[in-house]
């Protein structure tokens, strides 16, 4: 993919820049009208899955731009470009966006899911840069299909203190300083709390009619060496979550059919944060 659609992008973030910072003038070139045509809005990149598998053929491939700024609140989607798989991996993708809406003191980030008949197949799970170096490029992970549900289903959250076992269908690292992640269910007040592998974090819940739903998480602003990305992907997967089921012990969190986490009963010697 032409790198010059990276250089677009980013003169468009040095558009608004200069449009913030009141300096047109002494923005050289780049600023006026000529910044605002090479400042044309899109973005060019590829995604792609590593499993050797074939797609429906009416599968959809859903890229949105998103201001992922705030950890302690929901990204917020600024464009959506959707299109068919109907060929092999990668898929060149084209995302248009209006420059104006940018901040150039916000972080900013691609996000990809397949999808069939509303069944989630595949999603990103890691940051990627929508104006990094280079066209970006989005490695989708499978989302396994849930096991069979439970003949009860669950009407309630399960209280207590419940340590991460895997995400996404692959086992669980440790975050910072070697802690597992957790999660604290309080049903009284209808909370949630824990370590989300560098910071603790904290927030409201709602389960209603079976669907449950996270509310904008409050989370620590400490800086780690290790865990920062394992807690990114882990905060964004809660956020993401409409369900639950509990079965052998563990607690399941799903998106739509798919099992996204699994959790165990914390170890009494673990710290829940």
């Amino acid at each position: 993919m032409k790198n010059t659609a990276r250089a677009v992008a980013r003169g468009a973030v040095l558009a608004v820049t200069c449009l913030f910072a009141g300096a047109l003038a002494g923005c050289g070139q780049q600023t006026g009208d000529g910044a605002m045509e090479q400042a044309a809005g899109v973005i060019e990149g590829s995604v792609l899955y590593r499993e050797r598998m074939m797609l429906p053929p009416d599968a959809q491939l859903e890229i949105q731009l998103e201001d992922v700024s705030r950890a302690d609140a929901p990204a917020t989607v600024l464009a959506v470009v959707t299109q068919a798989t109907a060929t092999a991996p990668p898929w060149p993708f084209r995302i248009s966006y209006d420059p104006t809406a940018l901040d150039p003191r916000h972080r900013y980030g691609l996000r990809a899911t397949v999808r069939h008949e509303g069944r989630l197949m595949f999603t990103s799970d890691t940051f990627v840069d929508a104006f990094a170096e280079g066209a970006p490029e989005i490695v989708l992970v499978r989302v396994p299909r849930s096991a069979p549900a439970p003949t009860a289903a669950a009407s309630v959250l399960p209280a207590g203190q419940w340590q991460l076992l895997s995400l996404h269908g692959e086992p669980a690292d440790t975050g910072a300083g070697g802690k597992p992640l957790t999660l604290v269910i309080d049903e009284a007040e209808s909370r949630v709390a824990g370590f989300s592998g560098c910071n603790r974090y904290t927030g409201p819940y709602t389960l209603a009619s079976g669907v449950l739903a996270l509310g904008q998480l409050a989370v620590t602003r400490m800086a780690c060496m290790e865990g920062a990305d394992l807690e990114e992907r882990y905060l964004s997967t809660l956020r993401s979550v409409d369900g639950f089921s509990l079965m052998d012990s563990r607690l399941q969190l799903k998106v739509g059919a798919a099992t996204v986490a699994v959790f165990q009963p914390l170890d009494d010697s673990a710290d829940a944060g």
